[in-house]
C-alpha cells in the first residue's frame, strides 16, 4: 500500500542513503517487476479484503456509526487517500445493526469503484466488481475472528494462533522467497 506509483517507488529508491543499500535496491526491483503498487490491478481487491477484516472486525468491536467515519476518515488520509471513508460512510449508514453479507458486498463494491477511479490506471471496472465478493469475505472472516474473542474456547484459540500466528506469515513468507529468488 505505500508504494503509490512505479514512479514514486523509483524516486525513493534514488534517495542516497537508500541507493546504496543492497537490500532495498533488491526489494524496490521485486516492487517493479512485480507491479506491487497502487496501479497494479491487484490492489483493488486485495484492499477490499483487507477493508472487509478491519470494518468487520471494528463493528464488532464498537458499531458507533460516528467512531466508524472517524477511523474511515483517519485511514483515508493516513494511507495517502486510500479511499477508506467509503466503506467506513456506507457500514455507518447501517448504525448499530447488523450488516449481512449483502450489505458488505454493496460496501465493497463501493469502495472498489471508488479506489478504482483513484488509483486504477487506466480505469478497469473488473476490480472494482471483485471488491463486492472479497469485502464480503473479508467481512466474514473478521466474524470468524470474532467468535473466538467473544468465547474463547481451547480449539478455537489454537485453531486462530495456528492460523493467524503459524500459515499466514508462512504463506507470506513462501511469496516472499519466490519473490526474492526470483527477481535479480
Amino acid at each position: 500500500m505505500n508504494n503509490i506509483s512505479p514512479e514514486v517507488a523509483r524516486f525513493i529508491a534514488t534517495i542516497p542513503v537508500l541507493a546504496s543499500e543492497p537490500a532495498f535496491q533488491h526489494t524496490t526491483r521485486i516492487s517493479l517487476a512485480n507491479d506491487i503498487t497502487r496501479f497494479s490491478p491487484r490492489f483493488v481487491p486485495f484492499m477490499a479484503l483487507g477493508a472487509g477484516l478491519a470494518f468487520g472486525l471494528l463493528r464488532r468491536f464498537d458499531p458507533r456509526p460516528l467512531l466508524v467515519l472517524g477511523l474511515g476518515l483517519l485511514l483515508t488520509r493516513t494511507t495517502d487517500f486510500v479511499p477508506l471513508i467509503v466503506p467506513a460512510a456506507v457500514v455507518a449508514l447501517r448504525g448499530t445493526a447488523a450488516i449481512g453479507w449483502r450489505w458488505w458486498a454493496l460496501t465493497g463494491l463501493c469502495f472498489g469503484i471508488a479506489t478504482a477511479i483513484i488509483w486504477d490506471r487506466p480505469f478497469t471496472l473488473g476490480g472494482a466488481l471483485l471488491a463486492a465478493p472479497l469485502m464480503a469475505v473479508g467481512a466474514s472472516v473478521a466474524n470468524r475472528i470474532w467468535r473466538v474473542v467473544e468465547r474463547p474456547t481451547r480449539r478455537r484459540g489454537l485453531t486462530f494462533v495456528a492460523l493467524a500466528g503459524v500459515a499466514a506469515p508462512a504463506f507470506t513468507g513462501a511469496i516472499d522467497l519466490v519473490l526474492r529468488a526470483r527477481t535479480p
